[in-house]
């Protein structure tokens, strides 16, 4: 039987918000899996500001590409200056949620055989 594969997209991004101190954030997530953003400690990305609703977007990977979602957040999610609602990122990218805004600093997908 041939041997299919799954992928993980692993994110880096780095909060360029203030100059003087830098975060580092790295996800990794699979097709049909969330990565849900905002201020509730349920949270597997928190965001420290107070513009940010509890469950303000999420990530997820569609046709091997990672997905920005717009949660019906009142201050609503910003892909390079632009409101969205879901869109693709690419690398580079600056994703601002409340005061905080985001660079994609590497997307990268793995491949991994089962069986």
């Amino acid at each position: 039987m041939p041997k299919s594969y799954k992928y993980r997209v692993a994110l880096s991004l780095l909060d360029v918000t203030g100059l003087e101190y830098v975060k580092d954030f790295r996800i990794s997530l699979s097709p049909g899996e969330i990565i849900v953003g905002g201020r509730s400690t349920e949270a597997q990305f928190p965001v420290d500001d107070d513009n940010a609703s509890r469950k303000h977007f999420f990530f997820d990977v569609k046709f091997e590409q990672v997905y920005i979602n717009d949660m019906k957040s009142k201050n609503g999610v910003f892909l390079n200056n632009k409101r969205v609602q879901s869109s693709a990122i690419s690398l580079n990218d600056f994703i601002t949620i409340g005061h905080l805004t985001y660079l994609v600093k590497s997307i990268k997908k793995t491949l991994a055989a089962s069986a």
